[in-house]
Formats: structure tokens, C-alpha cells, sequence
């Protein structure tokens, strides 16, 4: 049995994450000029901005070695922080507890990701 942490699998979900969210604000700046267009980028933006912890879970835990669902949820956690730090640094009142209450929830909804590519993974495994 390993106690190995998968470096490479945390940091494959993590910058999934990032750089799926960086590709949603820069749709979310070139929103159309009509009030429809910007409703329906608004609309997918936010739920990508909910389907990103679960797919970047599900690719920390498809490539994982050990600990599979563990990882999933450290990736969707590490992923989110650089924003989630933006955000305290930039709102003058941001509480602390909003950090801890973000940085769990972006890892319970990785987590459920990771269960999917932990149990896909073993499904396609020879063994």
C-alpha cells in the first residue's frame, strides 16, 4: 500500500481548474452588447463555474496512483485558492471564514468528480 501524495495528478486538476476559469472570465468580458447575450453567458458561466471543481476532481482522480478521491479533493481545493485569495485581497471585508467555507466547498464538489474518475479508472483497469 502507498501513502505517496500523486504530485503530478493534484496538479493536472488544479490547473484544469485555473485555466478553466480563466477561460470563463474572458468569455465573461466579451459578453455581446444585447442584454440576452450577456443572461446567456451569464447562464453558462455559472454553471461551468460549478461543473469546473467536478471535472478537474475527476481528472486529479483518473490519473491518481493511490488515494484517488483524496487527491480529486486537494486538486479542486488548490485550484480554487488563487481565486478565492484574489478575492480576499481585493474585498476590502472579506471574512475568514468565507476562505475556509470556499475552499470546501470547491473540494466537496471536486470530490464528487474524483468518486466518478476513481470508480471509471477501476471499471477500465485489466485487473
Amino acid at each position: 500500500m502507498t501513502n505517496q501524495i500523486d504530485a503530478r495528478a493534484i496538479l493536472l486538476g488544479a490547473g484544469i481548474f485555473v485555466v478553466g476559469c480563466l477561460i470563463l472570465g474572458g468569455l465573461s468580458m466579451l459578453a455581446g452588447e444585447s442584454e440576452a447575450d450577456r443572461r446567456i453567458v451569464s447562464g453558462v458561466t455559472q454553471v461551468c463555474g460549478v461543473l469546473l471543481p467536478v471535472v478537474s476532481g475527476f481528472a486529479s482522480a483518473y490519473f491518481a496512483r493511490a488515494h484517488p478521491i483524496l487527491q480529486g479533493a486537494i486538486a479542486g481545493a488548490i485550484g480554487a485558492l488563487p481565486f478565492i485569495a484574489l478575492s480576499a485581497m481585493v474585498v476590502d471585508s472579506f471574512p475568514v471564514w468565507a476562505v475556509v467555507l470556499a475552499l470546501a466547498f470547491f473540494a466537496f464538489l471536486s470530490s464528487f468528480g474524483a468518486i466518478f474518475g476513481s470508480h471509471l479508472r477501476a471499471k477500465r483497469s485489466p485487473n
